[in-house]
């Protein structure tokens, strides 16, 4: 019932921050499909292929090199995050029946991550439903060994990362830009990946989720989700050039795709990634 109000009131919320803590040791990231609405704002209509209910964000360090200098720099991460979810708990329920807000902070109850806080609205019948989350993952430097899916992905030679590395091609702030909303009365700044690092980014997950598919975990619902943010991207990127430079948009996305990761370590998935993604 309330599920819009709350998603409209926890982005402007998050616009707000995201420019207040840019005199911090963090920085607010809006990442996914939102990010993408973002970026594309003011250009193309998104709406009928590119659909995002909830709004994801990752609070990451403004300099991850200081975490190998000082480990515990970044250890009250949890603390903020749990702090910014408190506040926006605390307007939500200034304004809607309080029951129909529910905040999952790792830190005080059980989750299933403990990098990630949960803001959900409360359905009718019961149901959480996730209206954003806050990922705190790239503020800390804990060693994750190797896991079998990834020695699998290296024998195939698909370029596994750490998290580190995730985060220096993916989410470092300096490959990070701004995007500024200005609604009455109030300027929401947003930092999101460019369209070219978010186009990387899908295309890495969409070639791993491939490659981990098999009859009992054909990853259908992840590689739909990264297939879509890819077409979108490609149909931003071919409504941007001028009319009469356009070929068909298939013919023209294929292409792209070709350049685009000629340019990549995934080089070689270039024809996985057009046979499948067309099909």
């Amino acid at each position: 019932m309330y599920y819009n109000f709350m998603s409209c009131v926890i982005f402007i919320i998050v616009g707000q921050l995201t420019n207040l803590l840019k005199t911090t040791k963090y920085r607010l990231i809006l990442k996914g499909s939102k990010a993408l609405q973002v970026a594309f704002s003011n250009t193309i209509d998104t709406k009928s292929y590119l659909i995002s209910d909830d709004i994801d964000i990752l609070l990451v360090p403004a300099d991850r090199e200081a975490i190998k200098r000082n480990p515990r720099m970044y250890e009250d991460s949890g603390m903020i995050a749990g702090d910014i979810c408190s506040m926006i708990e605390w307007i939500i329920k200034s304004t809607i029946p309080p029951t129909l807000i529910s905040v999952l902070n790792p830190m005080k109850q059980r989750a299933r991550n403990p990098d990630v806080f949960k803001i959900s609205h409360l359905e009718p019948n019961g149901k959480l439903s996730v209206i954003a989350d806050i990922d705190i993952r790239y503020t800390k430097n804990a060693f994750i060994p190797p896991s079998q899916e990834e020695m699998f992905l290296s024998e195939r030679k698909f370029p596994v990362m750490a998290e580190d590395q995730s985060f220096d091609v993916f989410y470092n702030p300096a490959r990070m830009v701004d995007t500024t909303i200005d609604i009455p009365n109030m300027q929401l700044v947003y930092s999101h990946q460019t369209i070219d690092v978010a186009l990387e980014e899908k295309i890495y997950y969409y070639i791993k989720y491939i490659l981990l598919k098999t009859p009992y975990n054909d990853n259908s619902f992840l590689l739909d989700k990264f297939k879509k943010s890819i077409i979108a991207i490609l149909k931003y990127n071919y409504f941007m050039i001028p009319t009469k430079d356009r070929k068909k948009i298939i013919d023209y996305s294929k292409l792209y795709i070709t350049n685009f990761l000629s340019r990549t370590p995934l080089n070689q998935f270039s024809a996985l990634v057009s046979q499948t993604l067309f099909a």
